[in-house]
């Protein structure tokens, strides 16, 4: 190459090299090679077959790699992109650029257009979509030598950025994501030992003793796939939302923020904030848009009436406003979240209806689980005993909700508690609860920890109601306002008792 391209007179490289012995470019592009006059050199081809060994194609990527360094200026920048994800390609390309003298700065996974939802569903699937990997040509020369980590401790680390991955979804996770974040988290050859095994096997290896599989059913009850999950783990272990939530929320966040917005727009941001491993699939953010957006004549997105930031605020100030002042007529002491203290309601502050958090008994006092305790919207207590508490879906999501409250558990497996658990939530918003309950996570968990579910309607009907009234004599007729939902895995979830 030096012989045509002087040394050091290149700004930027792009290539996408051959992938092993995935695709035959060379026997792909013989007609057309005839057609236009050139003559294939097989002898010097970069593959793997019958004829040429793994060994030789890694020494041929080598070469290349380091012909495009000695053209490209320092400081400089070379893009590679490939699509096979196993293994030992992968750290054979990496390596080659590594050890021409690139530093490797960023692994950028690019999920395609339409991935397809059954195939993201294969709990060992192939790889969908291409990864870009961003390399510079460093100003300072610095010899880099191969150092291998020790098959053991490789296996090991891919066993714990799976673990990750899963964790900072906080959902059950398809085999691509999982692919994806690990693949990024290996950084390329430095990380990679030679002879490793492919991460499928990793992961199959330690299914049931790590990790476990859960089943995906559509809304008929059918099985439609599997995805990853860790083993003994539940919506407890976590601090955050999952992650369908916070994509849900940075969504609504960019409706609000613009009057309109066109797909692509939103796909640039979300894709932005959520790389590699949490990377959203389009699908998933239509349907948010359907529920919280309508489409305007150009084709863009607005969000609807009343699901606005300030909007949601305000009705959710108004329930938990009603829940304290019902509370405390039916003679409980009353806890109102950290974050809703702050806000009003009639020109009242939450903070006002709110009494001092006692030291709870019966409950487990791990602080993490306390913290988080302290942030459920409204809790009914009384003499250190936590009768009933409520989560209000609006600024808060149904998930997020059942997560938080789940930190509510017996100091022991002796001890148990008597206390009911309510997700407040607009009537409006029944089918996304439908969808909601069918997810693994949250069928498991209310199989466990049971919760009702009551719409605003009713919460505001009653009030008005007992508004005027000093004391509540009977609980009965307040509990009677919401229902247990009914989870089957064999037809979809009725919500028709939810309406006012």
């Amino acid at each position: 190459m030096t012989n045509i391209i002087p040394n050091n007179s290149v700004d930027y490289v792009f290539t996408d090299p051959p992938y092993g012995d995935s695709i035959p470019y060379f026997e792909l592009s013989t007609l057309w090679s005839l057609w236009l006059g050139f003559k294939l050199d097989y002898d010097n081809e970069i593959t793997i077959n019958k004829e040429k060994s793994f060994k030789n194609y890694h020494k041929m990527l080598k070469n290349a790699f380091r012909q495009v360094f000695l053209v490209l200026k320092p400081g400089k920048y070379l893009t590679v992109t490939f699509h096979n994800t196993d293994i030992k390609i992968w750290n054979s390309i990496i390596k080659a650029v590594v050890l021409a003298g690139f530093d490797l700065e960023k692994i950028i996974y690019q999920p395609p257009a339409r991935a397809s939802a059954k195939g993201l569903l294969v709990p060992y699937g192939s790889a969908v979509g291409d990864y870009y990997i961003r390399f510079r040509k460093p100003k300072d020369m610095v010899v880099t030598t191969e150092r291998d980590l020790d098959l053991k401790s490789y296996e090991r680390e891919v066993i714990n950025a799976a673990k990750k991955i899963i964790g900072e979804r906080t959902e059950p996770t398809s085999y691509q994501h999982l692919l994806n974040g690990i693949m990024v988290g290996l950084k390329g050859g430095k990380r990679v030992p030679i002879g490793a095994k492919n991460i499928k096997d990793i992961l199959k290896d330690n299914l049931n003793n790590i990790f476990e599989l859960v089943k995906i059913e559509d809304s008929n009850g059918k099985v439609i796939g599997e995805k990853w999950w860790v083993k003994d783990w539940d919506l407890t272990h976590f601090s955050q939302p999952v992650l369908s939530d916070r994509v849900e929320r940075a969504v609504i966040s960019l409706l609000d923020k613009r009057f309109k917005i066109s797909f692509d727009e939103i796909l640039q941001e979300i894709f932005i904030q959520f790389p590699n491993a949490l990377t959203p699939e389009t699908q998933s953010i239509r349907e948010i848009l359907n529920e919280y957006a309508e489409k305007t004549k150009d084709g863009r997105w607005r969000i609807k009436s009343g699901y606005s930031e300030k909007d949601r605020i305000n009705v959710h100030s108004e329930m938990i406003y009603y829940l304290a002042k019902i509370g405390k007529k039916l003679g409980y002491n009353i806890w109102i979240g950290k974050r809703e203290q702050g806000e009003q309601f009639k020109n009242i502050r939450l903070s006002d209806l709110c009494d001092r958090l006692p030291t709870f008994r019966c409950i487990s006092q791990e602080q993490r689980r306390i913290e988080r305790i302290k942030q459920i919207d409204v809790i009914w207590h009384k003499d250190g005993i936590i009768n009933y508490e409520f989560e209000v879906e609006n600024t808060t999501s149904i998930t997020d909700a059942i997560i938080r409250g789940s930190n509510i558990k017996p100091v022991d497996d002796s001890t148990e508690l008597k206390l009911d658990r309510y997700i407040v939530i607009p009537k409006r918003r029944k089918n996304l609860l439908a969808r909601k309950l069918e997810e693994p996570l949250i069928k498991r968990s209310l199989a466990m920890i049971p919760w009702k579910f009551v719409v605003y309607e009713r919460i505001r009907n009653y009030y008005s109601i007992v508004k005027n009234k000093k004391k509540i004599e009977n609980i009965n007729y307040f509990e009677g306002l919401a229902q247990v939902p009914k989870v089957s895995s064999q037809k979809q979830i009725s919500l028709k008792d939810y309406s006012a």
